[in-house]
């Protein structure tokens, strides 16, 4: 089946926000992730790879996020600030439900705690390969982000998608989805990224 690719429409907003700084700089740490078939991609609501455990009695903000501190693949986004309760919520599982939590409304946004649908297998570590010498670049209003492909090697592994994520924000940039899950036995299991680049971002032309 053919491999597809897309970018998580909420890269586009934390760019033009300033929380992505540039993704080629050194020390700027991309990495590329592998996930199960039970992943589900909700390209217009996942943004961050995955968030610390929910905890007691602690400030946080809007737009903090949070799991529940027995995950369950569903991540929680705070749309009114204050404190949290000394208890932990009863936390909903259905998208957009929200729950009250001392001063804090929690908002669920399903299947948005990647972390929790990550793969496990021989020659694969938690967190994904990092993704070396990448590239920014502009032409003719098509911007770029690119770099090396990744492989595991000497592997035995099965996976569906493919994640690239800033590791310092946990930040979504784009996922591949393979179209059905593939696998390595003792062998390498490799990226091969478009010809095109990891992600681009097109300008509309002018009419």
């Amino acid at each position: 089946m053919a491999v597809s690719a897309y970018t998580y429409a909420n890269m586009n907003l934390n760019a033009l926000n300033g929380v992505l700084g540039d993704l080629s700089a050194i020390g700027t740490v991309v990495k590329c992730a592998l996930l199960g078939n039970s992943y589900i991609p909700a390209q217009n609501r996942h943004e961050v790879f995955t968030a610390d455990d929910w905890a007691a009695s602690t400030a946080y903000s809007v737009g903090d996020y949070v799991i529940p501190t027995t995950a369950t693949g569903h991540i929680y986004l705070c749309t009114t600030a204050g404190t949290s309760d000394s208890a932990e919520p009863s936390w909903p599982t259905v998208d957009v439900n929200t729950v009250v939590d001392g001063d804090v409304t929690w908002e669920c946004v399903e299947n948005g705690d990647l972390a929790y649908f990550e793969i496990s297998g021989t020659g694969y570590t938690s967190g994904g390969q990092e993704i070396s010498n990448k590239t920014l670049a502009q032409v003719e209003g098509i911007t770029t982000f690119d770099g090396d492909n990744v492989s595991w090697v000497n592997s035995t592994l099965t996976a569906r998608y493919a994640v690239v994520y800033e590791t310092s924000t946990g930040i979504l940039l784009s996922y591949q989805d393979f179209g059905e899950e593939k696998s390595s036995s003792s062998g390498n299991f490799e990226i091969q990224w478009n010809t095109e680049g990891i992600a681009t971002i097109t300008a509309t032309q002018a009419v």
